[in-house]
């Protein structure tokens, strides 16, 4: 179950970095850790969803449908959160259920491309679209639906990968707050 908040993510990340006894309740660094503990942990959930979508076994554990409205001049803006240059082949569909062919290279795509399929570029932010069956950059008919991964939050991370971001995070934690305030006990007895 995700978590209710980003709160109580960096509250579990920061329980699990603190090693109870070692340092005073009151004295630990990592206790007071929530503003570095909330930007790590938009780093660690976008690490976690990159590596997500590279593996076949969890890349459908972060892919949702999106629904894209269509303008007028042909282009869709990309959707926040959605990891779009993750988009798999055949993961476009116009309104008219017709699959559209990715170009990757803006400079191809305004090239004159054969009208049997139906194209779509990103660039800048966008989708940009071919009609099929003429080619027309403002004919395509959406809303597009596309399937696609998305950015990771606290509330809508899987189950299976939530251990694994809990513990990267406690670890952030851990050593991007401690390591800097403490010695090592073996050099501390070299010191004395």
């Amino acid at each position: 179950m995700p978590f209710q908040s980003l709160q109580a993510f960096i509250d579990a990340a920061i329980f699990a970095a603190r090693v109870p006894g070692e340092v005073p309740l009151d004295e630990d660094p990592v206790t007071g850790a929530d503003f570095e503990a909330a930007v790590w942990a938009a780093e660690v959930l976008h690490e976690i969803a990159e590596e997500a979508v590279k593996d076949p076994e969890t890349a459908g554990l972060i892919t949702k449908l999106f629904s894209v409205v269509v303008g007028g001049d042909g282009t869709a803006t990309i959707p926040p959160g959605m990891l779009a240059e993750h988009i798999c082949s055949g993961s476009v569909i116009d309104a008219n259920g017709n699959v559209l062919v990715r170009v990757h290279h803006f400079d191809d795509y305004k090239r004159w491309l054969p009208d049997v399929y139906g194209y779509y570029c990103i660039e800048n932010g966008k989708f940009y679209t071919k009609e099929i069956g003429t080619g027309s950059e403002t004919g395509t008919d959406g809303p597009l639906s596309i399937m696609a991964p998305y950015e990771l939050t606290a509330t809508t991370i899987p189950d299976m990968l939530m251990a694994t971001a809990l513990a990267r995070l406690a670890a952030r934690i851990r050593f991007g707050v401690l390591a800097p305030v403490r010695v090592p006990m073996a050099f501390q007895s070299q010191m004395e």
